[in-house]
């Protein structure tokens, strides 16, 4: 029986996960904190808000960014954010300074850890250890009584990197074209599977809305979601089908045979700086 395609990744990329997690947590009381007057971390304020954080009144945005915009090489700030853009929670958080070099070590393509460290096309998003969880891109979520379907809600007014649209077709040609697509073989995420073991249905009523489907109680999808940052080791849950489909046989006549190995080339963000991304930064080159 073939290996589904997220089995492998998951294997191939454990070693390099677990060798990070130390270094990867800060949401909890392991929070490097507010730096006083030396440049000391300071441990005072700990953990993350569980609750979305409303907007500041005022947006700020990198001078390097401003000046873009001021060349007509940027939209403006408010353009491109989305109606209610998402505030970071963390208590420990204290401002930096724009600039410098980020040298990240990597063992592409097989090393996942690059993706991992971003949340940008993160549903939700765990919050305080594992303690809570909380928005991400979807804003808000809620359950039928039973807890048999879920509905997450997706800020309205996202945008990919190259300023497309996203919408929840961006999701559903995930789902159908390469979770459900047998040559593909992306394989079925533990979210979208009941607990008999059983695929759900996914539905996309509008641009904002997924709904999710079970044939019994599933009352841990909202924890299974957040688990993990997407595009990395789990179900990604969005590609930018208005780049990707060029490369998918269903939407284009000029694919080889071994499509998905293409594919699977050109959705890696970090081997190919031409796909659109979700995150704050996108490899140039």
């Amino acid at each position: 029986m073939p290996v589904p395609r997220r089995t492998f990744l998951y294997g191939a990329a454990v070693a390099a996960a677990s060798t990070t997690l130390a270094a990867c947590s800060g949401d909890g009381d392991g929070g490097n904190g507010d730096a006083d007057s030396t440049g000391a971390p300071s441990s005072k304020l700990k953990g993350s808000e569980p609750k979305p954080l409303a907007p500041p009144s005022e947006l700020h945005e990198s001078p390097i960014l401003a000046k873009e915009v001021e060349a007509g090489k940027l939209p403006p700030l408010a353009e491109r954010l989305p109606a209610n853009p998402y505030v970071v929670p963390h208590r420990w958080l204290s401002p930096g300074k724009y600039g410098g070099t980020l040298r990240i070590p990597g063992n592409p393509p097989v090393d996942t850890s690059q993706k991992e460290y971003m949340y940008g096309h993160s549903p939700l998003r765990w919050l305080n250890d594992g303690l809570d969880f909380g928005p991400g891109l979807a804003e808000s979520w809620e359950s039928n009584a039973d807890q048999s379907e879920w509905t997450l809600h997706f800020r309205k007014g996202l945008k990919w990197s190259d300023g497309e649209p996203w919408t929840t077709a961006d999701v559903v040609f995930w789902w159908e074209d390469m979770v459900l697509d047998e040559e593909f073989a992306e394989g079925i995420p533990d979210e979208a599977r009941s607990g008999k073991g059983t695929v759900a249905k996914l539905a996309a009523p509008d641009d904002h809305t997924i709904v999710l489907t079970y044939d019994a109680p599933s009352p841990m999808v909202p924890e299974i979601i957040a688990s993990c940052v997407k595009r990395g080791v789990c179900g990604s849950w969005m590609e930018p089908k208005h780049y990707l489909k060029q490369f998918h046989p269903r939407y284009s006549k000029n694919v080889a045979k071994d499509w998905p190995t293409t594919f699977d080339q050109k959705r890696n963000g970090i081997l190919n700086p031409d796909v659109p991304v979700m995150t704050g930064w996108r490899l140039a080159s």
